[in-house]
């Protein structure tokens, strides 16, 4: 079996290949827009499980850290720093 016969899965959208078709199914969620919000900034996402590292990375850090530099900050800017 050749290179050529066992990457038979294409995108259309940008041509990137893929040995199995599961790939090419995978891969097509990130022509589409972004769908997945969260609630707290409204920064969008393709996947789930990227709200949630979102969520634990940025968002868990605004229980901890209401004050920076002794100033108090919103939760935007607090995003915007570890963004």
């Amino acid at each position: 079996m050749t290179t050529s016969e066992t990457k038979s899965h294409v995108c259309a959208e940008c041509g990137r290949i893929f040995t199995a078709g599961g790939g090419l199914t995978f891969h097509l969620i990130f022509h589409k827009p972004k769908q997945i919000c969260c609630d707290i900034c409204a920064d969008k996402f393709y996947l789930i499980g990227h709200l949630r590292a979102h969520l634990v990375t940025v968002h868990t850090r605004l229980a901890r850290l209401v004050i920076v530099n002794g100033v108090p900050v919103s939760d935007i800017l607090i995003h915007s720093i570890w963004s």
